[in-house]
């Protein structure tokens, strides 16, 4: 079913993914498994409902079916589903365009997403037993990841919901408070 929805700053264009598993056989792969099919889809009042995008996400996932999503006045980032990758595309691009992957997954769910000027933030399960989750962020440009968290992560009662940042920090609220770490 449909997830998290986005929308541009300026109001112009609402998005969303789409997230379904079906036959592998239809796409070439082993008959009687699953692949997941993500569709990246744009609303906008001039053009109505298009899909921008289809991708396959990895056929051994661990993750639901599921996708955060953000976006600014020029792109749109998305989880691609199953490996926690981070996926870009541009606002205007046409239907069928393929998405650039911006960051590689850590094969674990990703929790929250959210984007300013210069950097995608997304926290991550960690994995570790007792649920401890990593906040993360890239450049909108590409290049090496951040880890902006201690080692071995926040608890899950500290889980990153709501990331917002200004700029010095990076905060987000868990546990009925609000909490801060330098970006």
């Amino acid at each position: 079913g449909a997830t998290d929805i986005a929308i541009t700053p300026d109001g112009s264009s609402v998005f969303f993914v789409a997230l379904t598993q079906v036959d592998a056989g239809m796409f070439n792969g082993p008959d009687g498994g699953l692949v997941t099919i993500g569709y990246l889809y744009r609303w906008r009042g001039d053009t109505g409902l298009t899909i921008m995008t289809q991708f396959q996400t990895p056929t051994n996932s661990t993750i639901g079916l599921r996708s955060k999503i953000a976006a600014d006045n020029s792109n749109v980032y998305f989880e691609d589903g199953a490996s926690g990758s981070i996926l870009l595309l541009a606002v205007d691009a046409p239907s069928g365009t393929p998405p650039t992957v911006l960051s590689q997954g850590h094969g674990r769910s990703i929790y929250e997403l959210f984007v300013d000027d210069d950097r995608v933030y997304f926290t991550v399960d960690t994995a570790t037993p007792g649920g401890y989750y990593q906040i993360y962020s890239v450049s909108k440009c590409g290049g090496a990841e951040t880890i902006h968290t201690a080692a071995g992560g926040l608890p899950w009662n500290y889980v990153a919901a709501g990331l917002m940042t200004d700029s010095q920090f990076i905060y987000w609220g868990a546990s009925s408070s609000v909490y801060r770490v330098a970006k």
